[in-house]
């Protein structure tokens, strides 16, 4: 047994499992990546901009979008909570996203 620990193995084995058991914590944290961390600030830029255009359309238009878009609602949903017609808030929000792209140009 002298001879074991001697011969650095059990220091070596002690070693390995200890390294084994800090790579196995480190893949269960989640490590973010700078560019991804990078491109989460841009999009949230991007959002901040979007809705910002959006708060500047007229009433029934900004209901409509933000229903659309961030309510996630099918036009006929729309349509049907506005109590519009649905050729209406369809017509409505082709304008309105045109009005958008118009103002975020």
């Amino acid at each position: 047994m002298q001879d074991h620990f001697r011969s650095g193995r059990f220091g070596q084995e002690v070693l390995l499992s200890d390294l084994q058991e800090e790579i196995m914590e480190e893949e269960e944290e989640e490590v973010p990546d700078p560019l991804e961390f990078a491109a989460d600030e841009i999009d949230i830029e991007r959002v901040v901009i979007i809705r910002d255009a959006v708060r500047r359309l007229s009433e029934p238009s900004r209901t409509i979008v933000q229903q659309r878009f961030w309510g996630d609602l099918a036009i006929e949903e729309i349509a049907e909570e506005l109590g519009m017609p649905l050729a209406t808030v369809h017509r409505k929000l082709g304008k309105d996203l045109e009005r958008l792209r118009e103002m975020l140009s």
